[in-house]
C-alpha cells in the first residue's frame, strides 16, 4: 500500500492509491492500523506540523521509506510561471500537474480553496501563475476579529443580499471569492484576446462543492487534484 500525504496549512490529508490508479481518502487512524502494509509515503508540504512529524517518526521506526515532493522548474512537459519555483506553494503545483494531466482543455483555470484561495492559470503546459486571496473562513474571520460588531453564525439560510449580521457576512464573502475567480476567467479571455479561449474552471479543497454554488460560469469540483499530483511521483 502506498500513501499519499497532502499536509496543507489546517489539515494533514492522506489517501491510498490503488493498482488501477484509484485514489480513496484514509483516515489518521487507518493509516496507524494498517501501518505495517504501508509500502512507500509520498508527501507534500506547505508547512510543518506537529502531525506530519508524527507520521514520518511512525514511518522512520517502521522503516517505511519516505518521498517528499517539491516545486520543480518543470515536470512532465509541465513548465512553471515562477521564476523562483521555490516561493510557489507545492500543494498549487501539484494541482497544476494533477489537473493538467486530467482534462484536455488548452486552457485551465485551477482554483484551491482551502485556508487560503489559490487561483493558478494554464495554457497548454504553461503554467502562468495566478492568485492568492484569503479563504472563506480567514475572510469572515479577519473582519470579526477587527469589527466587534460582526459576528459569526454557522446556521445561514441561503440568501441574495443578507438579512442579518452573520447572513452578510457570509454572502459578502462567498461572493466576493466566486467574483474573483469570474474576474480571472474574463482575464484569460482578454489576455488572449478571443472569447473562444476561455479556461476550464476547476475548483478543488475544502470549500470547493460550497464556492461552485455560487460561480455563474460553467466549473467543476475535483477534490483529488493534488492527490492526482502525488501519484504521479509513484516510481
Amino acid at each position: 500500500m502506498i500513501i499519499l500525504i497532502d499536509a496543507g496549512n489546517t489539515n494533514v490529508k492522506l489517501a491510498t492509491v490503488s493498482n488501477h490508479g484509484q485514489i480513496t481518502s484514509v483516515s489518521h487512524s487507518e493509516f496507524y492500523q494498517n501501518i505495517s502494509d504501508v509500502k512507500e509515503v509520498i508527501y507534500a508540504a506547505v508547512a510543518t506540523s506537529s502531525t506530519l512529524v508524527e507520521i514520518l517518526a511512525s514511518c522512520k521506526k517502521h522503516k517505511i521509506p519516505t518521498k517528499k515532493v517539491t516545486v520543480t522548474q518543470s515536470f512532465k512537459n509541465i513548465k512553471c510561471g515562477y521564476k523562483v519555483v521555490e516561493n510557489l506553494g507545492v500543494d498549487r503545483w501539484l494541482a497544476v500537474i494533477g489537473a493538467r494531466l486530467s482534462y484536455q482543455d488548452e486552457f485551465l483555470l485551477i482554483v484551491d480553496a482551502g485556508t487560503a484561495i489559490t487561483l493558478d492559470v494554464c495554457s497548454e503546459n504553461h503554467h502562468l501563475g495566478g492568485w492568492i486571496a484569503p479563504g472563506l473562513s480567514l475572510m469572515q474571520s479577519s473582519i470579526v476579529e477587527k469589527a466587534p460588531g460582526v459576528f459569526i453564525d454557522s446556521d445561514i439560510n441561503a440568501e441574495v443580499f443578507g438579512t442579518n449580521t452573520p447572513s452578510a457576512l457570509f454572502h459578502g464573502c462567498v461572493n466576493s471569492l466566486a467574483g474573483m475567480i469570474e474576474r480571472a476567467q474574463k482575464s484569460v479571455v482578454l489576455v488572449n484576446d478571443t472569447d473562444e479561449k476561455a479556461a476550464k474552471i476547476i475548483l478543488t479543497g475544502g470549500d470547493a462543492s460550497l464556492i461552485n454554488k455560487y460561480l455563474a460560469l460553467p466549473s467543476e469540483v475535483n477534490k483529488d487534484l493534488v492527490f492526482i499530483g502525488l501519484k504521479q511521483f509513484i516510481e
